[in-house]
């Protein structure tokens, strides 16, 4: 393989599985209560502060009740969102179609797919790099929850082969 094809291979798969994460958060849309990680991402609200003053107060696993509405208004640029994720799904075509051959390899596609990359990981690595802390305390509050519904399962299920 082609240095250029193999470059636009990696980058597809790189610029994919950011796609899917960016989709992956809209499935909060659908959900009673938004975590607080997800209203991040959909709203570009970093702190947790801004959050509850924009959403109220969130619940003890640090979800907010909210709807749709509140949502999309509280981040009014969507459509540089909605084009970020059609940029990256045609800058994927475009890197498989290199892989595949269905284009020419292209010096010019493949630096732009990675300078895109870095632009848009470097923004948002320095919008969480402020509250990172309360990300921490979040997703380990999210693992203690889970460990203790897990163990009380196992308890239980201990407690039904006893009898």
């Amino acid at each position: 393989m082609y240095l250029i094809e193999m470059a636009a291979f990696v980058l597809a798969i790189i610029l994919l599985h950011s796609l899917l994460g960016k989709l992956g958060v809209f499935r909060a849309f659908f959900e009673p209560a938004v975590h607080a990680i997800a209203l991040r991402e959909l709203t570009a609200i970093n702190k947790r502060a801004d959050l509850v003053a924009s959403f109220g107060h969130h619940d003890g696993s640090y979800k907010f009740k909210t709807t749709l509405s509140k949502i999309l208004a509280a981040r009014p640029w969507w459509r540089w969102i909605v084009g970020n994720i059609v940029l990256e799904a045609g800058l994927i075509y475009a890197l498989l179609s290199i892989v595949f051959g269905n284009i020419a390899p292209n010096i010019a596609l493949v630096s732009f797919a990675a300078v895109y990359y870095a632009v848009s990981h470097f923004l948002l690595v320095r919008g969480f790099k402020a509250v990172r802390h309360e990300v921490e305390e979040e997703i380990t509050f999210g693992e203690q929850a889970r460990r203790a519904r897990l163990d009380k399962l196992a308890q239980e299920r201990v407690e039904r082969e006893e009898r």
